[in-house]
C-alpha cells in the first residue's frame, strides 16, 4: 500500500515539473514575441529637415566705397540630436521679391559669394553671404533678394514650410537717423520755438530728406506727403546736401516741386549751415518764399538709428 503511494506521489511531482517547465516555455517564447511585435510596430526616427529659420530680413546697410558682407543662415534641425554631415545648397527666387512688391537687386550691386555651404557641427548652421555694392544702389527703387533651399545632403530633408528667405536691402548714409530737433521759425506774428523728435532718411549718398513737422503750431505732419508741411496750400519737404569733404551743407531744396523754392540763408553764429561730425550735429538755416518770408534756424543733434 504505501509503496502504490510512494509511486503515485512521484509521478504527480513529474507531471507538475513537467507543467511548470511547459508554462516557462510559454512564458518565455510569450515575451519574446510580444517584445517583436512592440519594435516592429514602432514608428520610424524623424528624418532630419534643414529650413530659414528667418525668412524674411532687413539688411540696413551704411553706404559705404567698400563692399560690404552680409550673412545670412540656413539651420538643420533634428529631433534625435543626430547632426550629420549636410550640405545646403539655395537657388534664386525671383518670384518671392516681386511679391513682395520690391525688384531684384540688380548683379551690378551685388554678388551672391556662396551657393553652397555644410552645416556647421558645433552650431548646426550653414552661412550663405552676399557681397553688396551699397554706393552702386539706386536709392529710388525698393530692391529685395530671395533664396529657395534647393537641394540638401546627409540624408535631411527640405523643411516645406521653410525652404524660402526674403531679404530687402536699404542703404544709408552717414546723416541717417533720428535726431532731436531744436529751433524756432519766425512765422508772424510771432516766434515759435520748438524741441521735438524728428527723421533724416538717406536719399542718396550725400542727401537726406529732412522730415521736417509743423512744429511750431500743430505738431504733426500735414500736407502732401511724409513729413511735408503746407501752409495756404504751400507743400514744404525740405532735402539736405551735404558735402562729405568739408561737412558743408551746399543745398537745401524742397522735395516738391509743386511747392514754393527752398533757399539757404546766414544764421547766428558761424552763420553756415553745416555737419559738425565730433558731436553729430547738423546746423541748418533756411526759409521758403511765402508771404511774408519764412525763416528757420534749425538745430538737430543725433539721437539714434532709425527703425
Amino acid at each position: 500500500m504505501c509503496n502504490n503511494i510512494n509511486i503515485k506521489i512521484m509521478r504527480l511531482l513529474k507531471l507538475t515539473a513537467v507543467v511548470a517547465t511547459c508554462s516557462l516555455v510559454v512564458t518565455i517564447t510569450g515575451c519574446i514575441k510580444e517584445r517583436g511585435n512592440n519594435f516592429v510596430n514602432e514608428t520610424s526616427p524623424t528624418p532630419n529637415t534643414v529650413d530659414f529659420n528667418h525668412q524674411n530680413e532687413t539688411a540696413a546697410l551704411d553706404i559705404v566705397p567698400t563692399p560690404t558682407i552680409y550673412k545670412f543662415y540656413a539651420e538643420l534641425n533634428s529631433s534625435y540630436k543626430a547632426y550629420p554631415g549636410t550640405t545646403i545648397t539655395i537657388a534664386k527666387n525671383l518670384g518671392l521679391v516681386s511679391g513682395a512688391g520690391a525688384d531684384f537687386l540688380p548683379d551690378s550691386a551685388y554678388q551672391l559669394v556662396n551657393n553652397t555651404a555644410t552645416v556647421d557641427p558645433a552650431t548646426h548652421v550653414a552661412e550663405f553671404q552676399l557681397k553688396i555694392f551699397t554706393s552702386k544702389i539706386d536709392l529710388t527703387k525698393s530692391f529685395a533678394v530671395g533664396y529657395t533651399i534647393s537641394s540638401v545632403t546627409g540624408g535631411a530633408v527640405i523643411g516645406t514650410n521653410k525652404s524660402t528667405i526674403l531679404i530687402v536691402i536699404g542703404a544709408k548714409n552717414k546723416w541717417d537717423g533720428v535726431y532731436e530737433l531744436k529751433g524756432y521759425h519766425n512765422r508772424d506774428p510771432y516766434t515759435f520755438p520748438y524741441d521735438v523728435e524728428e527723421s533724416m532718411i538717406t536719399v542718396n549718398g550725400t542727401s537726406d530728406a529732412f522730415y521736417w513737422n509743423d512744429v511750431g503750431s500743430v505738431g504733426h505732419p500735414i500736407g502732401t506727403g511724409p513729413g511735408a508741411v503746407s501752409w495756404y496750400g504751400a507743400s514744404v519737404a525740405p532735402v539736405i546736401v551735404f558735402d562729405p569733404a568739408t561737412n558743408l551743407i551746399t543745398n537745401i531744396y524742397n522735395s516738391d516741386p509743386a511747392g514754393p523754392p527752398i533757399t539757404m540763408f546766414t544764421g547766428p553764429g558761424s552763420g553756415q549751415s553745416r555737419y559738425v561730425p565730433a558731436t553729430k550735429t547738423i546746423y541748418a538755416y533756411w526759409n521758403y518764399n511765402g508771404n511774408p518770408l519764412r525763416a528757420f534756424f534749425d538745430t538737430l543733434t543725433y539721437l539714434r538709428p532709425r527703425d
